[in-house]
Protein backbone atom coordinates (compact mmCIF):
# COMPACT_ATOMS: atom_id res chain seq x y z
CA UNK A 1 0.00 0.00 0.00
CA UNK A 2 2.73 2.45 0.86
CA UNK A 3 4.30 2.19 -2.59
CA UNK A 4 1.05 3.27 -4.25
CA UNK A 5 1.33 7.05 -4.11
CA UNK A 6 1.36 9.92 -1.67
CA UNK A 7 -0.05 13.43 -1.50
CA UNK A 8 3.24 14.90 -2.79
CA UNK A 9 3.88 12.11 -5.35
CA UNK A 10 0.40 10.85 -6.34
CA UNK A 11 1.37 8.48 -9.16
CA UNK A 12 0.90 4.86 -8.09
CA UNK A 13 4.14 3.76 -9.78
CA UNK A 14 6.14 6.95 -9.22
CA UNK A 15 8.41 5.52 -6.53
CA UNK A 16 9.35 2.30 -8.32
CA UNK A 17 9.84 4.07 -11.65
CA UNK A 18 11.95 6.83 -10.08
CA UNK A 19 14.16 4.29 -8.28
CA UNK A 20 14.60 2.28 -11.47
CA UNK A 21 15.49 5.42 -13.45
CA UNK A 22 17.96 6.33 -10.68
CA UNK A 23 19.85 3.08 -11.34
CA UNK A 24 18.46 1.21 -8.37
CA UNK A 25 15.73 -1.09 -7.15
CA UNK A 26 13.24 -1.36 -4.30
CA UNK A 27 11.73 -4.24 -2.40
CA UNK A 28 9.93 -5.13 0.80
CA UNK A 29 9.19 -8.22 2.84
CA UNK A 30 7.23 -9.09 5.93
CA UNK A 31 8.60 -11.57 8.45
CA UNK A 32 6.79 -13.00 11.45
CA UNK A 33 7.18 -9.82 13.48
CA UNK A 34 8.10 -6.91 11.21
CA UNK A 35 8.16 -5.47 7.71
CA UNK A 36 11.37 -4.37 5.99
CA UNK A 37 11.41 -1.80 3.18
CA UNK A 38 14.64 -1.12 1.32
CA UNK A 39 15.93 0.52 -1.83
CA UNK A 40 19.12 1.35 -3.66
CA UNK A 41 19.75 4.26 -6.00
CA UNK A 42 22.56 6.26 -7.50
CA UNK A 43 24.29 8.66 -5.14
CA UNK A 44 23.05 11.62 -7.20
CA UNK A 45 19.38 10.66 -6.76
CA UNK A 46 19.54 9.29 -3.20
CA UNK A 47 18.11 12.37 -1.42
CA UNK A 48 15.19 12.58 -3.84
CA UNK A 49 14.53 8.84 -3.48
CA UNK A 50 14.61 9.24 0.29
CA UNK A 51 12.09 12.10 0.11
CA UNK A 52 9.72 9.98 -1.99
CA UNK A 53 10.15 7.11 0.48
CA UNK A 54 9.59 9.38 3.52
CA UNK A 55 6.30 10.62 2.05
CA UNK A 56 4.86 7.11 2.50
CA UNK A 57 4.84 7.82 6.24
CA UNK A 58 4.06 11.53 6.05
CA UNK A 59 1.07 11.56 3.67
CA UNK A 60 0.17 8.20 2.08
CA UNK A 61 -2.60 8.36 -0.53
CA UNK A 62 -4.49 5.12 0.23
CA UNK A 63 -6.74 5.55 -2.79
CA UNK A 64 -9.91 3.44 -2.69
CA UNK A 65 -9.00 1.54 -5.87
CA UNK A 66 -5.42 0.94 -4.71
CA UNK A 67 -6.64 -0.19 -1.29
CA UNK A 68 -9.06 -2.69 -2.84
CA UNK A 69 -6.36 -4.10 -5.14
CA UNK A 70 -3.87 -4.43 -2.30
CA UNK A 71 -6.39 -6.10 0.01
CA UNK A 72 -7.16 -8.62 -2.74
CA UNK A 73 -3.45 -9.24 -3.35
CA UNK A 74 -2.74 -9.79 0.36
CA UNK A 75 -5.76 -12.08 0.70
CA UNK A 76 -4.68 -14.08 -2.33
CA UNK A 77 -1.12 -14.39 -1.01
CA UNK A 78 -2.42 -15.46 2.39
CA UNK A 79 -4.72 -18.09 0.88
CA UNK A 80 -1.90 -19.51 -1.24
CA UNK A 81 0.28 -19.84 1.86
CA UNK A 82 -2.30 -22.06 3.56
CA UNK A 83 -0.91 -25.06 1.66
CA UNK A 84 2.68 -24.43 2.77
CA UNK A 85 4.05 -26.51 5.67
CA UNK A 86 6.32 -23.62 6.62
CA UNK A 87 3.36 -21.23 6.99
CA UNK A 88 1.35 -23.89 8.83
CA UNK A 89 4.26 -24.18 11.29
CA UNK A 90 4.25 -20.39 11.72
CA UNK A 91 0.49 -20.58 12.36
CA UNK A 92 1.06 -23.08 15.15
CA UNK A 93 3.72 -20.81 16.68
CA UNK A 94 1.34 -17.83 16.48
CA UNK A 95 -1.45 -19.79 18.16
CA UNK A 96 0.85 -20.98 20.96
CA UNK A 97 2.36 -17.54 21.57
CA UNK A 98 1.45 -15.64 24.72
CA UNK A 99 -1.33 -13.05 24.49
CA UNK A 100 0.15 -9.66 23.74
CA UNK A 101 3.32 -11.06 22.15
CA UNK A 102 4.31 -10.00 18.65
CA UNK A 103 3.65 -13.49 17.28
CA UNK A 104 0.14 -13.57 18.73
CA UNK A 105 -1.03 -10.38 16.97
CA UNK A 106 -1.73 -11.93 13.56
Amino acid sequence: MLFMGTEKYPGENHYTEFIKNAGGYDNAFTSLTDTNYHFESSNEKFEECLDIFAQFYISPAFSPSGTDREMNAVDSEFNMSQQSDQWRFYGILENLALDGSLLNKF
